[in-house]
Formats: C-alpha cells, sequence, structure tokens
C-alpha cells in the first residue's frame, strides 16, 4: 500500500526534528489519528524516545484559552439558569420546553465565537430584521405573541454575555469560546513556552478562530501545518472536497504541504453495490470480509466504514463470527442500550397519561398494568431469576391473574415487595408518587442499576460471561449518576417531564465504548473518525443520499442570508467538509466497496448518494487508472418456507385423545376440529393456550358473559313456570344492579364509572332491555315455561373401530335457556354478535363442515344432548338463537334437511360418530386446513407458518 499520510508525516517528523520529541505538540482532527501517528512513530525508531504530546484542536485551543470544555448538558442548565433569571415571573418555560431551542441557542453562540463574528452586531441586526418582519404598515399594534417574540431576539446578547460570564467564573466554555479565548491571549502576546515546536496536520475545514491559531503561530515560526490532499479534487476550481484547501492556498500562497496525486498516479478499484435493507448490506459487508481473510490478508488494513448508526448492531451480528480481531471505534450509542430502554419502562411507569377518573379525582398514585407487565418483563430483570426461582420472573403473571388494569401504589407494594426486596429493591420506593419528587426517581434509577451491576458482577466473578453487560450497566449508571448530581446542583428539574427531557438529551450524546484492540483487526468506524487515517480496503455502507452528505446541518435561530452576511457556516460548506473526508478516505486505498440501501422509504429514500454519482460522472475521464463496476445486488429468493403441517397420532397423543373423548367434546371443540384438525390439535390436544392479557376495557367475551349471568338471575325465580308479562317490568327494575354485581365478578378491579366502560354498561342494559321488551309481546295464550337456564348436558355416542373395541365418546355443552310446553322443547342460545338468518339453514349434511355453520353444528349438538337426557321422547325440538343485537327480530330458527330438529337428531348421532372414527384413527394425522382465509384470525398461524393477509378496513 502507498504510504499514509501519518506515516509521511512521523518521518518528516523525525527527519526535520529529530527523536526528542518531549517538547513537541501534534495537533490532529482527532484522538484516533493520534494513536496511529504514535504507531508510525514507534515502527521507526528502535530505541525507546519520549513521546511528543497529540492534542485534539479542541484540547490545543482549551490549553491555550485556559478553560476546560463544558459538555452540552451544563450548558444547557447554565443557559436555563440565565433565562430564568431575565425573564422572571414572564417565563413561565420548563426545562423540557426550554431544552428544544436552548440547545439551538448553544449552538448559535459556538458558530459566532468559532467565526470570530461580532455577537452584538449579529443579534441587533437579527432583532431589526424580525422587527421588520412584523412591522404593520397600518400601524395595527402588536400582539403580546408578537412582543415576546421580538423580546426574545433583542435579549439574544444578553444571553450570550451573561452565559459568558457563568462559564468563566467556573474556569468552563464551549469550543468556540475557547477558540475566540485563544485567538484573543495569542494576540496579546501569550508565549506558549511549553512546546517548542507545533506540528497542525490532516485539516482540512478550519474555522476562522482555529486557523487565526495557526496562522499566528505560524508566524511566529512556532508552527508547521501539513495538509492531506490531492490534485484531484484541490485543483480543480469545481470540486467541493477541496473547497477548503484552496481557500487557504489562495490566503497563504506557497509552503502548502502536502499536495499529492493518488487518485491519477495509481490504480484503484471501487465497486459500487446497490443492496436491499440495513441486513442486507451487513450481510454483504461480512461475505466482503471473508473473501478479503480468504485471498490470506489480515484484516488491520481494512475499515468497515457506517453512514448510518442504526447500521451497527445488524453489522456486528453479520462478521463477530468470522472477521477474528476487531475494534469499535463508534461505540453503541446509549438510547440503544437495554439499561436506557429500562430507564424509559421505570419512567413510563410514572408517566401514564390514562389514568381512570376514579383514581384521578381522588388523588391516587396509580400504575398501568402494561406499564407494569412490560418493567417486570424487562430483559435486564431476567438476570435475578437465573438462580433464585420465579422472583420478579413470577410478576407479570401475579399481576395478569388479578384482572386489574390499574393499581393503586400501596396495593403494589403488597403484590411485588418481596419479588422486589429478594433482588435488593425497594417496592416503596418505587411506587411512590415521582411526579412530586424528580430527584427522588433518579435516586432510585440509579440504585436499581447499581444493584443489576452488582449482579453482573456476582456472575462475572464467577466465569466473566456478563462483562458486556456489566460495562453497559455501569456506563449507563454513571450517566444517571451525572445527571442526578447536576439535577441536585442546579435544583432546575422541578417535574419528571424535565427530567425525561435531559435523559433524553443525554442519550443521543453519549455513546457506550466497546472494547477492543484500537490498532489491531478490522476496525469498525464512523466517517468522522477516518480523518488523517488511511487503509488498504475501504467497505462503507449506508452510501446514500442524506446519509452521505450527513443531512442537514444543527438548527439555528440566524437566517442563512444573515450568516452569509457575517461569515458564519452555511449548509453548503456541510456538504463540501462531507466531500473531502469521502475523497479523502479513498485516495490510498486500493480496494473501495461502497454500499448504498436500494430499498424506498426512509431516510434515504432509496437514493444513492450524490458523491456516488459524481465518481460515476467524472471519475472515467480524470483518472482513467480508477477501475469502477457497479452492480445491483439481488438475494436468491428463500423457497417458501410454507409446508402443509401434520402431526402424527403417535401413541401419546392418542392417549391424550382418549382422555379428551372421556371428559368430554364441546361444540366448539367439534366444530374446530372440522375447519381445522391442526388447530383442534393445538388447541384441546397440545393445549397450547392464548396468552390471556389483561383487559383495559370490556371486551366483547366479558360484554356476552355479563349478559347471561343477568338473563340468568332474572329468569332463575321463574324455572317451571310460564312468564307473566307484567313480570317483565320488574325484571327491568332489578338489571342496574345485576349489571353491577355482574361486572365485578367478570371484570375485576375494572372501572366502569367513566370512559367507554361506562358508555358499555348502558349499551348492555340497554340489550337487555330491548330484549325483555320483545319477548314481553311475544308472550300468548298457551304460554312456554322455563325449563333450564345454563343447564349443563353430557351424553356420549358409542363406536367400535378403535382398536376392535368398543369406545364411548362423550360430549357435552350448555344450554343458555330451554323452555317446555308439555312435551315440546324450545332452545333458545344467545349471541352478542350479528347473526343472520342464512347462518341458521342447513340445505344438506355436507354443508356442516363448512366455517359458517358453526352455529349450526352447536344447535344441533344441543337438540340431540337435550333428546337423550329427556325423559320420554320429546314430541317436537326447537332450536334457535336470539341476536342481543337485534332482539326485535326474534328467536331465528334452526332449520334442517329433514324438517325438523326431531327427525334430524338420528342423522346427527351418526355424523358424531363418523367424526369420532376419524379423530381416533391413528392413520389420519392432524393436518393443516387448505383454506387460508381460515386461518386470518387463528391464533396459531404463526406457528404452522401460514401467511396471511388482514383485510384493510
Amino acid at each position: 500500500m502507498t504510504l499514509s499520510f501519518l506515516g509521511h508525516l512521523a518521518q518528516h517528523i523525525l527527519g526535520h526534528i529529530g527523536d526528542d520529541l518531549r517538547d513537541v505538540c501534534v495537533v490532529l482532527p482527532n484522538k484516533r489519528a493520534g494513536l496511529y501517528l504514535r504507531k508510525e512513530i514507534s515502527s521507526l525508531i528502535g530505541t525507546p524516545v519520549w513521546s511528543p504530546h497529540v492534542l485534539t484542536i479542541e484540547e490545543f485551543v482549551s490549553d491555550i484559552s485556559g478553560v476546560r470544555i463544558a459538555d452540552d448538558l451544563i450548558l444547557l442548565f447554565d443557559l436555563f439558569e440565565i433565562h430564568r433569571k431575565l425573564t422572571g415571573d414572564k417565563g413561565h418555560a420548563s426545562l423540557r420546553e426550554f431544552a428544544e431551542w436552548g440547545q439551538m441557542i448553544i449552538s448559535d453562540f459556538n458558530d459566532i465565537d468559532l467565526c470570530l463574528a461580532d455577537p452584538g452586531k449579529i443579534f441587533s441586526y437579527l432583532s431589526d430584521a424580525k422587527a421588520i418582519a412584523l412591522w404593520n404598515p397600518d400601524k395595527t399594534p402588536l400582539t403580546a405573541h408578537e412582543r415576546n417574540y421580538l423580546e426574545f431576539y433583542r435579549s439574544l446578547i444578553r444571553y450570550y454575555n451573561e452565559l459568558h460570564d457563568v462559564l468563566i467564573r467556573k474556569g468552563l466554555g464551549y469550543q468556540g469560546m475557547a477558540s475566540r479565548l485563544a485567538v484573543e491571549k495569542l494576540k496579546d502576546g501569550l508565549v506558549l513556552d511549553r512546546w517548542k515546536s507545533v506540528v497542525f496536520a490532516g485539516f482540512n475545514a478550519l474555522s476562522p478562530a482555529e486557523e487565526k491559531v495557526m496562522e499566528i503561530l505560524t508566524e511566529r515560526r512556532q508552527a508547521r501545518i501539513f495538509w492531506d490532499a490531492d490534485r484531484y479534487y484541490a485543483e480543480d476550481e469545481d470540486h467541493e472536497a477541496g473547497r477548503f484547501l484552496r481557500k487557504f492556498m489562495r490566503r497563504h500562497g506557497s509552503g502548502f504541504l502536502w499536495m499529492e496525486d493518488h487518485f491519477t498516479a495509481s490504480s484503484k478499484k471501487i465497486n459500487i453495490l446497490g443492496v436491499p435493507g440495513f441486513n442486507g448490506q451487513a450481510q454483504v459487508a461480512g461475505k466482503l470480509i471473508r473473501d478479503i481473510i480468504s485471498c490470506g490478508e489480515k484484516t488491520d488494513d481494512t475499515a468497515l466504514v457506517l453512514n448510518d448508526n442504526q447500521m451497527l448492531l445488524p453489522l456486528l451480528n453479520a462478521i463477530a463470527d468470522q472477521c477474528g480481531h476487531f475494534n469499535v471505534t463508534m461505540g453503541i450509542p446509549l438510547s440503544h442500550s437495554v439499561f436506557y430502554s429500562l430507564i424509559e419502562s421505570l419512567l413510563d411507569l410514572h408517566d401514564h397519561p390514562g389514568k381512570p377518573e376514579t383514581y384521578v379525582n381522588n388523588r391516587l398514585n396509580c400504575f398501568y398494568f402494561k406499564d407494569l407487565i412490560r418493567l417486570f418483563s424487562h430483559s435486564s430483570l431476567l438476570i435475578f431469576s437465573e438462580n433464585n426461582g420465579n422472583g420478579l420472573k413470577a410478576l407479570p403473571a401475579i399481576l395478569r391473574k388479578t384482572g386489574k388494569a390499574y393499581f393503586p401504589g400501596q396495593e403494589l407494594i403488597q403484590l411485588c415487595g418481596l419479588p422486589l426486596h429478594s433482588a435488593g429493591l425497594d417496592a416503596e420506593e418505587l411506587f411512590c408518587d415521582w411526579n412530586i419528587m424528580p430527584l427522588k426517581a433518579l435516586q432510585v434509577m440509579c440504585r436499581w442499576l447499581e444493584v443489576i451491576k452488582g449482579k453482573y458482577g456476582e456472575i462475572n466473578a464467577k466465569d466473566n460471561s456478563r462483562i458486556q453487560e456489566f460495562e453497559q450497566c455501569d456506563f449507563t449508571q454513571r450517566m444517571m449518576i451525572r445527571i442526578r448530581n447536576l439535577a441536585e446542583t442546579y435544583s432546575c428539574i422541578t417535574t419528571l417531564e424535565d427530567m425525561r427531557a435531559v435523559i433524553r438529551l443525554i442519550s443521543r450524546q453519549f455513546r457506550i465504548p466497546l472494547h477492543g484492540e484500537p490498532l489491531k483487526g478490522l476496525q469498525v468506524m464512523g466517517m468522522l473518525e477516518t480523518r488523517s487515517i488511511d487503509f488498504r480496503n475501504i467497505i462503507m455502507l449506508s452510501v446514500n443520499e442524506d446519509f452521505l452528505p450527513a443531512h442537514g446541518i444543527p438548527p439555528t435561530f440566524i437566517p442563512v442570508d444573515i450568516r452569509r452576511e457575517f461569515g458564519l457556516s452555511l449548509p453548503s460548506e456541510h456538504h463540501a467538509i462531507y466531500a473531502y473526508h469521502f475523497y479523502r478516505l479513498m485516495q490510498r486505498a486500493e480496494n473501495i466497496w461502497l454500499l448504498y440501501n436500494t430499498e424506498p422509504g426512509g431516510l434515504g429514500g432509496g437514493e444513492m448518494s450524490r458523491f456516488i454519482t459524481q465518481l460515476l460522472h467524472e471519475m472515467p475521464h480524470k483518472a482513467p487508472g480508477v477501475q469502477i463496476t457497479e452492480e445491483i445486488v439481488s438475494f436468491e429468493p428463500q423457497p417458501d418456507r410454507h409446508q402443509t403441517v401434520t402431526i402424527n397420532k403417535v401413541p401419546d397423543i392418542m392417549n391424550q385423545l382418549l382422555n379428551l373423548l372421556q371428559s368430554g367434546l364441546s361444540s366448539t371443540a367439534m366444530t374446530t376440529y372440522l375447519q381445522c384438525s391442526l388447530r383442534f390439535y393445538f388447541r384441546y390436544v397440545a393445549r397450547i393456550m392464548e396468552p390471556q392479557d389483561v383487559a383495559e376495557s370490556v371486551e366483547d367475551h366479558v360484554l356476552g358473559t355479563v349478559i347471561h349471568d343477568v338473563l340468568k338471575h332474572l329468569y332463575n325465580p321463574w324455572i317451571g313456570k310460564a312468564i307473566p308479562q307484567d313480570a317483565y317490568r320488574n325484571m327491568a327494575e332489578k338489571i342496574p344492579e345485576l349489571l353491577k354485581n355482574s361486572f365485578k365478578i367478570v371484570y375485576p378491579g375494572g372501572d366502569m364509572s367513566s370512559g367507554r366502560n361506562k358508555l358499555m354498561m348502558r349499551v348492555t342494559e340497554s340489550m337487555i332491555i330491548r330484549y325483555l321488551e320483545a319477548f314481553r309481546h311475544t308472550q300468548d295464550t298457551d304460554p312456554w315455561e322455563v325449563f333450564y337456564l345454563e343447564k349443563k348436558l353430557i351424553s356420549f355416542t358409542e363406536t367400535n373401530i378403535f382398536k376392535g373395541k368398543s369406545l364411548q365418546a362423550n360430549f357435552t355443552g350448555i344450554l343458555d335457556r330451554v323452555d317446555r310446553r308439555r312435551d315440546e322443547y324450545r332452545i333458545i342460545d344467545y349471541k352478542t354478535g350479528n347473526v343472520q338468518k342464512r347462518d341458521l339453514v342447513l340445505k344438506s349434511w355436507g354443508e356442516i363442515r363448512e366455517e359458517n355453520k358453526s352455529k349450526v353444528f352447536q344447535l344441533l349438538l344441543y337438540s340431540w344432548l337435550l333428546e337423550r337426557n329427556t325423559e320420554g321422547e320429546p314430541s317436537q325440538i326447537r332450536a334457535g338463537i336470539i341476536s342481543m343485537r337485534q332482539p326485535e327480530s326474534g328467536i331465528l330458527a334452526l332449520q334442517v334437511p329433514e324438517g325438523t330438529i326431531s327427525e334430524s337428531t338420528d342423522k346427527f348421532r351418526e355424523l358424531l360418530g363418523n367424526i369420532v372414527d376419524e379423530l381416533i384413527d391413528d392413520s389420519r394425522p392432524f393436518i393443516q386446513t387448505g383454506d387460508a382465509d381460515a386461518c386470518r384470525y387463528c391464533p396459531y398461524s404463526g406457528i404452522c407458518f401460514r401467511q396471511v393477509s388482514h383485510p384493510v378496513v
């Protein structure tokens, strides 16, 4: 590979200064470049020497200015204190609201100082511009909002001056402020006697303040500047990558070091690959690394460059097993950490907006069950269940079992106190009201992280298996402690919303470092971390528009025209900076792969970066030695993994079937078998149950249970009697109390006093009243007597198929209501859903297996059970359904091919026998239905890989 820039720099330093480097300071764009420079120097000398001082430009100006660079959180808190001081009673903004635009103010202040602009003139110009924009020629007075708007812009200079004064007293500053102070001190004659020589190397876009520092030191002959430039873009007046380099050359004339010629004088291979999706790019990158290794090359000279942070975890999963040593310089964003999501879960627990009126009116601290279950199911807490039984792991099931949607804090202390205590956590701290004690909340969250970290520490002491989790937890805890200490110092976090805003701000700024060998193996880097470093092989991902160049610039209060007038940074300069990084990284590389996402939608939109388009357009003419290939990568379509799923009836399954036949099969079980025998197996044989979650409002199945319960209580006094018309009026009066009691039983802990639940209770009451009214008018001179209410009946049929022996198969059903008139019987089933007359018509017995005939099967089974459980032969059996949604339609009667139900029961018993014969035939497996539409709402469709589409409503 061509000599790297830092290798060239090391040779120059040793050749011109010698190996006594203790009085030399090398200033580089980032810390990573400093590591590589030291490596290059050590490779050129054979004896121990003093290393030069290697600083970043931020560290260098901080050293000269005498102020430490403050992090953004301290700056925000200081500015918020200033805001409250300047606005007094008029300043109603909370820290959460202020954080959104406070960061913009700090960014603008930083830009002004880096550009050595006059803040007084800029803010005066800006406020005048805003005043002109609000000028009313008709002399209409400004509104209060408009006056406050203008007052804010006029106050910006006061914010600027106050912030400078506060920071100076603390010995702190932001980068722009430190740079301005460094320039002022150097102009005032400050002598840098710490170093005899200063070397600036690898820079491109210098701010006016940074450039002035370098200019003063070079004029004193105390510093030299070394550039990493290529004629390809530096001498082309139209090429944006060389924009800042040409600007410097025009200002300072000769002595430009170094200008090289890599693009036109060397051969390169640039491979442009369009790849669908994040995971697709990660997989292709992993294959490229394997190919490099298979060619006998080490990965030390290979860089994986990410332009999108979201690519990091998919990429690590794709490369971890095959590339040997690798180092990640980017780190994982704190916001992507599992422990940050734990913090979010703790905050969500105390920040649920939809509390029922009962709790709000009584000022009770209550918690939503989904937030509780999400917290106690969090992956970071599973560690407490690994060695000591259930513990916290059992809490979700305990909470679900109560059936409550909301829990008062005191009740949760009782429910969860022991499991939390066994894990070293305090239930009272967790379930106190954080909204009135946000600092207490910070203390509790720090405590949780401390306990979890301690648990990981115990495991690592034995086998070191959870070291990554320990380090991530430790980093998150230190960040939370920092927030807590700042909150206690500044006293500006007054609400839970303030605290959440600060936590989210810090989660975006900080990254959890990943340990690795910084100079060995594959290097996984962000674009800005590649500055001044060269690699032979470059694999760059997400080379899409909006990622490269990175989209946008920091939000600002200063419009573009004013920025241009006062020499502040502009969006076009932002693009030129990324263009330089892109071309500089490639100039010494030999093999380059540029991967971009071809999938439309989202950021980037499937569009390749303009930089790739520029390469394709200009490179063949300007650098013919560069070989460019372009390819769209397509993955082979995966074969349809769906195959018809079957379950053979092995002996264990047959034993379970026999037990099931003995205990009794319901109509639901039988219709399930007829529609899909595999679903029957999952539900009734394997007993794979759907997870029953707590309902936060009344659902349909609850509504049906309540209606059945209320009607049972209303009719119970009339068993064996005909109901007179005037009795219905008395029934109606009892409905509200019966409803209230029934809802308490089937919906424990539910709040029926407000919202959707209150509405559902009224709807249910209306349904029952309409039903009673409809039946009152159907009473005739020969009334029916109530015979059964919610009666469970059981009967059996026999088959001789099973191993040549007679087998008794039991069937069972719960009949909602049966009326009798002499030796006639009427079966009535209540349905809360929609029922049509056609649903109860059976034209031929072959239709009985169809899904829409399940109600027919149910009524036929009930009729057969009633016949088998009635003394004597009923002269006639009638069966039908009442739709509680349309009770005025009366009883929708079952219609069978034979004309009467009594004449059909023998045929139905024969059908039952045939079904049982199928069921116990061990040569017939349980098999998936061929009707995909029947799987649309099946809870087991995921188990059997049936891909179904749901209709768009």
